[in-house]
């Protein structure tokens, strides 16, 4: 468009060559046979990156592959001189290249491969779509619990099974690469017995000490921080306050907070947070209670919605405040199912909302991704964060099987799919009996599970399905459009910082042969049955 010059001519960089004072609005580069890109002076090659500050840049080829690396690298000078204006996009570069596949099911895991995109605006039928375009949430990380009893178990491995395992977890190359984790305040069901931080009946918390804590948990956390790649962010909740505050006067069996102690819980929800802070551990969130809506057998403590908002809006937050902190304050950390009724509730109690941060949630009732997504619609700055999740274990049978670590992907996609920022699986790591706990009726399986006697540890098929997100989709990542042509195929995609795109998808039922089309370009992928996939589409501007 008016663009003085028709035709750059690569055959011959001479002719046609533009002056300095051109302007040029779009350019297409059509490399045809020859090489001559490398052979521009200095001179005229600056004369170029000059006319084409306002451009973007296309880049089409021909059948001669050995030429390609010289167009790259004249089209890159243009991005180094003009990073804001000129550009190459990932959509013009994947044909270029192999991208790999990685591809997980109840035989093998993590199986590589690779695909080639090729041109083919065409491309229909048994289509799986990525749109780049269509923008929506970031990505904070993936993670797990350090809970008392994974702190009890990894205490006891020897350096080098703690090694691998920190490995497992949290290195980027080797393992998950998991970067946002979960601890509780006082103790859980999944501690070797109850505990809290003050004396029985301290209503002024003088006696308030992390030493229970100081054993076991911050050592474990400590030392993955030293091997996370990433900034470890971490999220707190209370399943229990000291039975003295409870109208119950037990820790376990649910019961209320008393009021006549809101101001003390509140404050100590403060003191723990700086208590970790001198120990060079920080918090990023936490969560008012686990599971306000319920009464269990172990440690639990029941608040309605209204409640919870007048705690935050009264006494955790001031607190928080007072003490010079600016940790983010997340609701519900329960069921899907009513996570849009919290935030809905929270508008109705004056000054409350604006002090909530997001609605932490779990899945142990179902999908309910359209509840997620409402609780978005309904307050769409608010974090979605699922703070956990797991399966239930039978005595003999710990190892997470196939068919349960597709239940993970299932629930991770979906919860993407629906705004979710970040997830966060339960137990880091259990023993072989799928412990230790207290005050519940049975084990549960975690992603990763520690032998003493043989000083051994062995992975469950749930760990692989983490590892098809976490692995890829890198922190501040965002969400982006895809769809599907079958309701058997589940799909979510995610644009890293980098530029790369990430998609996985998971199959459920037989194999299938499929094309994954991005923009004006298609590859044939293949879907095993009953499996999880993932591709990375690599930026190479």
């Amino acid at each position: 468009q008016n663009n003085p010059v028709d035709c750059f001519g690569v055959g011959n960089p001479i002719k046609g060559f533009p002056r300095k004072s051109s302007i040029l609005y779009n350019l297409t580069i059509v490399v045809c046979f020859f090489d001559r890109l490398k052979g521009l002076t200095e001179k005229r090659r600056q004369s170029f990156l000059v006319c084409t500050k306002n451009c973007t840049i296309t880049v089409t080829f021909a059948k001669f592959e050995f030429i390609k690396k010289y167009v790259l690298t004249f089209a890159q000078s243009c991005i180094t001189i003009y990073p804001n204006t000129a550009r190459v996009t990932v959509s013009e570069l994947i044909s270029m290249y192999e991208n790999t596949v990685y591809q997980s099911t109840k035989r093998k895991q993590m199986e590589k491969a690779s695909v080639k995109f090729k041109q083919n605006p065409d491309a229909e039928n048994r289509v799986l779509n990525i749109y780049p375009q269509m923008k929506y949430q970031s990505v904070l990380g993936f993670g797990s619990a350090f809970t008392d009893a994974s702190a009890i178990n990894f205490s006891k491995m020897s350096e080098r099974t703690k090694n691998e395992f920190l490995k497992l977890y949290f290195d980027k190359k080797d393992g998950l690469g998991l970067n946002f984790c979960r601890t509780h305040i006082n103790s859980c069901d999944f501690s070797a017995d109850k505990y809290t931080y003050v004396a029985e009946g301290d209503k002024f918390l003088d006696s308030f000490d992390i030493a229970h804590d100081e054993q076991c948990i911050i050592p474990m956390i400590d030392a993955a921080k030293r091997v996370c790649d990433d900034e470890l962010l971490l999220l707190c909740s209370p399943w229990s306050p000291p039975a003295f505050m409870k109208s119950n006067r037990n820790m376990l069996l649910g019961g209320r907070l008393k009021p006549e102690f809101y101001q003390a819980w509140g404050d100590y929800f403060a003191k723990y947070i700086n208590a970790y802070k001198a120990h060079d551990i920080e918090f990023y969130a936490l969560t008012v209670q686990n599971e306000p809506n319920a009464t269990q057998t172990w440690e639990s403590c029941r608040y309605t919605a209204a409640e919870t908002a007048m705690f935050v809006r009264d006494y955790l937050y001031p607190s928080l405040q007072a003490a010079g902190l600016d940790t983010k304050i997340l609701i519900w950390d329960h069921n899907k199912e009513h996570a849009f009724d919290w935030v809905d509730d929270m508008h109705k109690i004056p000054g409350a909302a604006e002090l909530i941060d997001g609605v932490a949630f779990h899945w142990y009732s179902g999908g309910h991704f359209d509840a997620l997504r409402m609780a978005h619609e309904r307050n769409p700055d608010k974090l979605l964060i699922e703070s956990e999740y797991c399966v239930g274990a039978k005595r003999g049978d710990m190892i997470a099987s196939w068919d349960e670590a597709m239940q993970y992907a299932y629930d991770i996609i979906g919860n993407f799919n629906n705004y979710m920022n970040a997830t966060i699986e339960w137990n880091m790591l259990l023993d072989d009996k799928g412990g230790p706990y207290h005050a519940r009726l049975g084990p549960c399986k975690s992603m990763v599970h520690y032998f003493a006697n043989d000083d051994e540890i062995k992975i469950g098929k749930i760990y692989y399905a983490m590892a098809h997100f976490s692995k890829f989709v890198q922190r501040g990542a965002v969400r982006i459009g895809c769809s599907v042509y079958d309701r058997n195929v589940h799909m979510t995609a995610f644009e890293n910082p980098d530029g790369s795109i990430v998609a996985v998808m998971q199959n459920y039922g037989k194999d299938k042969k499929c094309t994954l089309r991005l923009d004006n370009f298609a590859a044939d992928i293949k879907l095993d049955d009953d499996s999880i996939s993932t591709i990375i589409i690599e930026n190479r501007a």
